[in-house]
């Protein structure tokens, strides 16, 4: 009987070690996996006529978010929908400290002098939260914020789309981010990264417990552009209109899952908080 128990007590040991090399083994795969995606694929300028990255002059709507007391690169994406109300996401924003939105300029590295407008207040949705799904992966629930800023000089503004997004399900749409899209950073990232998509159902796991949530998928030949550092708070193009804002991702060898905040449920709150805490312009 001692004999036995030894012996499963070193078989389960194995397996323990076995099952850690596995887990480790799988991790550096499929991270191998995406840097394989972001340094090649993402790469190419150019493939069957379609665009990979543009110039922030083909979407001077998108801006960029910063902390002007943390971490001095790209921390997230934005779009302006006037010269002093932004939207992007909720998780970027909810613990920042000094932010700001660099809204031109971008030929250049960012620095004290960039073009940049404080951000005056943020608008959190009341009813945001984020909690760990699985290990290592959070998902975030009505994850969107409106920031008020100082006057943006800049007259091209983004436009919200106003269709239900449950009518979108299987119409492609378009990506637009400026986070980190590949290891060649030097040359790539002051472009904005542009990918198309589908909107497509969001598996019941991959959900969670959002109400609202829409997920976009690459093009089969592209199903390893995936969103990275940076992407959070991007917007989702439907017909050159704001449809949704990346939130979180989910990827591995064979599915790649976007997912986005709608746009369509949270526009009277929008409207409702832009209404009710815009400051007249005294120019």
């Amino acid at each position: 009987m001692v004999q036995i128990i030894v012996v499963l007590s070193i078989l389960s040991v194995l397996g323990k070690v076995c099952g850690l090399l596995v887990t480790n083994t799988l991790d550096l795969k499929y991270r191998n996996f995406r840097n394989h995606s972001r340094s090649v694929l993402r790469d190419k300028v150019r493939e069957s006529g379609r665009r990979y990255y543009a110039s922030f002059k083909d979407y001077p709507f998108v801006v960029l978010g910063f902390g002007q007391l943390q971490w001095r690169g790209r921390l997230f994406t934005a779009a302006a929908l006037s010269k002093t109300w932004v939207i992007t996401c909720a998780h970027c924003t909810e613990r920042i400290r000094g932010p700001q939105i660099w809204y031109a300029g971008f030929d250049k590295p960012l620095n004290d002098n960039s073009p940049s407008v404080k951000v005056l207040d943020i608008f959190l949705h009341p009813n945001f939260y984020s909690y760990m799904e699985l290990p290592d992966k959070w998902s975030m629930d009505n994850d969107i914020s409106l920031l008020r800023t100082e006057p943006i000089n800049e007259h091209v503004f983004g436009v919200l789309c106003s269709t239900d997004y449950t009518s979108l399900l299987g119409l492609a749409v378009t990506y637009v981010a400026s986070g980190i899209t590949a290891n060649s950073e030097e040359t790539v990232t002051r472009l904005l990264d542009v990918a198309d998509a589908a909107i497509v159902n969001c598996h019941d796991t991959f959900r969670g417990f959002n109400r609202h949530l829409m997920c976009a998928t690459p093009k089969c030949q592209e199903r390893t552009i995936v969103a990275d550092a940076g992407d959070s708070g991007s917007p989702l193009f439907f017909e050159g209109k704001i449809v949704g804002i990346f939130s979180y991702f989910f990827y591995n060898e064979f599915l790649v899952r976007n997912a986005y905040t709608p746009i369509s449920p949270y526009l009277d709150w929008i409207s409702h908080v832009i209404k009710n805490n815009t400051v007249p312009d005294k120019t």
